[in-house]
């Protein structure tokens, strides 16, 4: 993977995590937010679907946001406030 692939990649994926945290701020509410569109292309989808997949990449983003992300499926991702998970996020 070239350098450029490699950051769209990352690119990507901050912005579908970026949504969900958005979709939970903008709903005060709701228990989490959560970003439902799917991924632009076969590769964007393996990309996202290996950030969740790896405890560090996943674990630095969930940092990075303050929330904790749940995989609901092959491109609907949720965030939680890490509180409701139980988490330390």
């Amino acid at each position: 993977m070239g350098r450029s692939t490699a950051v769209s990649a990352v690119s990507g994926t901050h912005r579908v995590i970026n949504a969900a945290v958005a979709d939970m701020s903008a709903r005060p509410g709701a228990p989490f937010g959560e970003h439902e569109v799917p991924p632009p292309s076969e590769q964007a989808r393996g990309q996202l679907l290996r950030a969740l997949a790896n405890d560090a990449i996943r674990g630095a983003m969930e940092r990075h946001f303050g929330v904790a992300l749940v995989f609901q499926n092959c491109h609907r991702i949720a965030a939680f406030a890490p509180t409701a998970v139980g988490s330390a996020a």
